[in-house]
């Protein structure tokens, strides 16, 4: 799967300068649209479903640290595309991958290097964003707390999370439901629920 596969929105325009000016339904949008063919894509080059997870949810958090650009993007696609494309190399050449580092660069005829991001200054404000919301779920109720970080951090299914608590899937659900939205409403005191949106793709 490359660019060709990643078929835009008919208002993306509209969209994407919507979210230039922070509006958080457009983004949820259009991460609904990108989000699945930014896995596929990933998946199939790495090979690897937690990494491909993070990979998206890394993108769209950088989606809109940077979202004052989206103005002036001329292909979103492309824009989309790189910036996974960048990622995956990164994380390719971290776990030393060479195989599949020659086969992710290809002949796609983009260079990866041509974004320009202030990448220290973006490092700083995901870490921040991270530990904003690690400090709201140390507020969370002790279940809610301990629910949301076996399907945050050990990426664990309700079915598994239910097994391993002795309690039911729907009370699973319930506890996730409860902690969303407890922590969409911390992360909106802070402006950062585009987070939130992003984890509850994830998890509902």
């Amino acid at each position: 799967m490359g660019k060709s596969n990643f078929l835009g929105l008919k208002n993306e325009i509209d969209l994407l300068i919507a979210i230039s000016n922070s509006d958080s339904d457009s983004f949820e949008i259009v991460f609904k649209h990108y989000g699945p063919l930014l896995f596929d894509y990933a998946f199939r080059i790495m090979e690897d479903s937690d990494a491909s997870e993070d990979l998206v949810q890394d993108v769209f958090i950088s989606i809109w640290l940077n979202r004052e650009k989206l103005k002036y993007i001329k292909s979103f696609k492309d824009y989309i595309f790189i910036l996974s494309k960048n990622r995956i190399l990164n994380t390719l050449k971290k776990k030393g991958r060479e195989k599949l580092l020659t086969y992710a660069i290809g002949n796609v005829g983009i260079a990866y290097d041509v974004v320009d991001e202030d990448l220290i200054e973006e490092k700083r404000k995901k870490e921040e964003i991270y530990t904003i919301l690690e400090d709201k779920i140390s507020q969370l109720p002790s279940q809610q707390q301990k629910i949301f970080k076996l399907a945050k951090n050990e990426k664990k299914s309700y079915q598994q999370i239910s097994e391993q608590l002795g309690i039911s899937i729907e009370t699973v659900r319930k506890h996730m439901f409860l902690a969303l939205k407890t922590l969409k409403k911390e992360m909106q005191r802070e402006n950062l629920d585009v987070m939130i949106i992003i984890l509850s793709i994830i998890f509902f």
